[in-house]
């Protein structure tokens, strides 16, 4: 079963039956990436941690609004990255803010270096997510793991049983791509 299926069983699941079993198990599984997105995006564990429960709050309350054609994790990972967009506005530190969210609702971006590795100069990708459905089936989880769950290459090797070596090709290929799909946007809204 993979882990989309696996989602959409504990959604049902808990949508029919109120399930408290997979409703904890649905907690367990996103609590610590979702603790990891939301402080990287606001910088403070303990206040992560209060908008990590009032996304879960979001989450539930709102659980029969989920569409089940689309992955689960994309879904939540744009209710958190609403509540810290929110959180970001309402404390007035939108510092950095535009690097990684435009202030249009509803908008993420990831920004990657150039190919030629200048980090000054870097692009931006706005709803990765949303372009993560461009991507081959092969690229998609790897590229999740890496920047929407900011887990190591490590990590993502080991998550994914792959060598270290395509874990880094695939994410090279995957961001080559959304690049290419963003310039392409840019281009036709020029």
């Amino acid at each position: 079963m993979t882990e989309r299926e696996d989602d959409r069983r504990l959604v049902e699941s808990i949508l029919t039956v109120s399930d408290q079993v997979a409703s904890s198990r649905l907690v367990n599984k996103y609590h610590e990436p979702l603790l990891q997105f939301i402080t990287g995006r606001i910088g403070n564990e303990t206040e992560a941690e209060d908008l990590l429960q009032e996304t879960f709050a979001k989450v539930f309350n709102g659980l029969h609004t989920f569409n089940p054609r689309y992955a689960f994790s994309t879904w939540i990972y744009n209710i958190a990255d609403h509540s810290c967009i929110d959180y970001l506005r309402k404390t007035g530190r939108t510092n950095g803010l535009e690097k990684t969210a435009s202030l249009q609702e509803g908008s993420l971006a990831v920004c990657f270096p150039e190919e030629n590795g200048d980090s000054e100069m870097e692009h931006c990708v706005e709803n990765p997510r949303e372009l993560m459905d461009l991507l081959p089936q092969k690229y998609q989880k790897v590229f999740a793991l890496r920047y929407l769950e900011s887990k190591k290459y490590r990590q993502i090797a080991e998550e994914a049983c792959l060598p270290m070596g395509t874990v880094k090709t695939y994410l090279f290929r995957a961001k080559a791509v959304l690049n290419a799909k963003a310039k392409k946007s840019d281009r036709e809204d020029a």
